[in-house]
């Protein structure tokens, strides 16, 4: 019986400040409103992604993490600020950094850079010219790699040719008589032998790698299709990311809703209750 009497009461509390509960709910909904389609200024976000082979990723054991760290370096960004000739009054250096973030997916073996900003076209730019200077100095890296490599095979292959010509191929002859005629068999120098077969592989390593070379400087004059490194340009974006209206209305109504009801019962609980009451308490 007293559960029911108390749950009366609550609601007759309720519809006492009915009005109240209204008026604040209403209001706050209204200045969420007008925060949210009218002040707060609409965010944007562009996204290009860098894309790794995966099969190239596991043969040459490369770290994306170390890639990631190095498409946010200082000097990245300050090419990115000259290149583009940004307004200084809408960036500057710093404050271009703050406004990209980079992330990694190793699942999908790409790096995505995202740039935010209240202007797409600009934002665009950014998060492009961003990754295509990643990108280019990235691919840049595989050619210098793959030049160390080459030149590390080719002074091997000097100095097996070296060896190779110091080192005699015979070591004489074996005679083998079959009735009157006598057959000479040459003796090939086992060792001569192994500096050949290493030769022949060090010279196709040699061909390999400059092959590979010449194929990776092909592809980054020819802007890198098909190569190990691939970039997917962010889109110009559209729809704003910030504020989210709709929901910032919905929140700001609900927060509202339930500061109205705490502000009824405690104006209730005020009236109730008389000085000498809390003083006896």
């Amino acid at each position: 019986m007293e559960e029911e009497i108390s749950l009366r009461e609550l609601i007759e509390v309720i519809l006492e400040g009915k009005w109240i509960i209204i008026a604040v709910s209403i209001v706050s909904v209204f200045f969420a409103g007008v925060l949210s389609f009218f002040v707060l200024s609409e965010k944007y976000e562009a996204r290009a992604n860098i894309m790794f082979d995966k099969k190239f990723v596991e043969q040459q054991g490369l770290s994306l993490e170390s890639y990631k760290e190095l498409v946010a370096t200082h000097a990245r960004f300050e090419a990115v600020y000259d290149e583009l000739q940004l307004d200084s009054s809408n960036y500057t250096v710093n404050s271009l950094k703050k406004a990209v973030k980079t992330e990694l997916n190793n699942d999908s073996n790409q790096i995505m850079i995202t740039v935010s900003g209240e202007n797409p076209e600009a934002i665009q730019k950014i998060a492009n010219q961003l990754a295509s200077n990643s990108v280019v100095d990235f691919r840049k890296r595989l050619i210098d790699d793959k030049e160390r490599e080459l030149l590390r095979e080719e002074r091997l292959l000097d100095s097996i040719t070296v060896e190779l010509e110091e080192t005699p191929k015979l070591l004489g002859t074996t005679e083998i008589r079959e009735g009157a005629h006598v057959i000479q068999i040459p003796q090939i120098n086992p060792q001569f032998e192994k500096l050949a077969t290493r030769w022949d592989e060090a010279n196709h390593n040699v061909s390999q790698l400059q092959a590979e070379k010449e194929y990776l400087e092909q592809s980054l004059q020819t802007g890198g299709k098909g190569l190990y490194i691939m970039l997917h340009p962010a889109p110009l974006p559209v729809e704003a990311v910030a504020p989210r209206k709709m929901l910032n209305v919905a929140i700001a109504g609900v927060l509202g809703f339930m500061a109205s009801v705490f502000l009824v019962f405690f104006r209730d609980f005020w009236r109730k209750t008389k000085p000498n009451q809390e003083l006896g308490s």
